[in-house]
């Protein structure tokens, strides 16, 4: 049997009531050229339920590492290229997919294809957002898009290793900065949203975990003075305020 061309990996770390939505987002595309792998992190809910005969690979762990997940997912993926969702994600269009295909062959088969977003911001409606994959986003800890929105051919992730597994919150940010480095990988960009997700709230903790990783990675790749300049022009007081904030009402109410 031919391999497909897409080996779309769902990580399930927690919102499981919203798996359905998102498997039932990639069944009605037209292209169907795809496989379906599910990676599980403490979920004992048989989510699966009605979809198992569309689903290629099952895998339940106990890590909550999203690289380890996400690597995991790899592991089994048997697609020209991987496409990472979360439960929630879904595609705007019943031709995503088919529309990504007919970019693979225009292009002869780039290494990276990445599209639009649309970004959330507080008391605003949302708007589509997109960045070309330079140094000076990346050095900024800016994704040029969100991983959802992006298609990795698997020689592109085999040649990297995966992901590193030292990033539980900024996996990707490192991979695209390490693609950036390397030049000799092909990248496609398309200025139009495809895909859509649900937005996530992040604890204070998170994000001062967030923080940390994206300094580790600006100094990985970019060296001492870029990590340093990035981590100052951050808005920390703002950040341990909130966390302030947390703990304040955790204890005193």
């Amino acid at each position: 049997m031919p391999s497909p061309v897409f080996s779309i990996v769902i990580i399930v770390r927690d919102f499981p009531h919203l798996f359905a939505a998102t498997v039932d987002s990639i069944l009605k595309q037209s292209f169907k050229e795809y496989e379906i792998v599910v990676v599980k992190r403490k979920i004992k809910k048989e989510i699966e339920e009605g979809f198992k005969d569309q689903i290629a690979h099952s895998i339940y762990t106990n890590t909550n590492n999203l690289s380890e997940l996400m690597n995991l997912g790899l592991s089994s993926c048997s697609g020209k290229y991987v496409q990472f969702l979360y439960p929630g994600d879904y595609f705007l269009s019943l031709y995503a997919l088919e529309e990504i295909h007919q970019i693979i062959d225009e292009h002869k088969m780039p290494d990276l294809i990445y599209c639009a977003y649309l970004k959330r911001e507080l008391d605003m409606p949302p708007f589509a957002e997109f960045h070309e994959l330079t140094k000076d986003t990346l050095i900024k800890g800016v994704m040029p898009t969100r991983f959802q929105c992006c298609w990795f051919s698997t020689k592109l992730l085999n040649h990297f290793g995966g992901y590193n597994q030292k990033y539980s919150f900024r996996p990707n940010l490192n991979l695209l900065s390490q693609v950036y480095k390397d030049k000799t990988q092909k990248i496609v960009t398309i200025n139009k949203v495809l895909v859509d997700f649900e937005a996530r709230k992040k604890s204070t903790a998170d994000l001062l975990r967030r923080t940390k990783e994206t300094f580790l990675v600006v100094f990985s790749n970019f060296g001492l003075i870029h990590s340093f300049k990035w981590f100052f022009a951050q808005d920390l007081y703002g950040l341990l305020k909130g966390a302030y904030k947390n703990v304040k009402s955790a204890f005193f109410r």
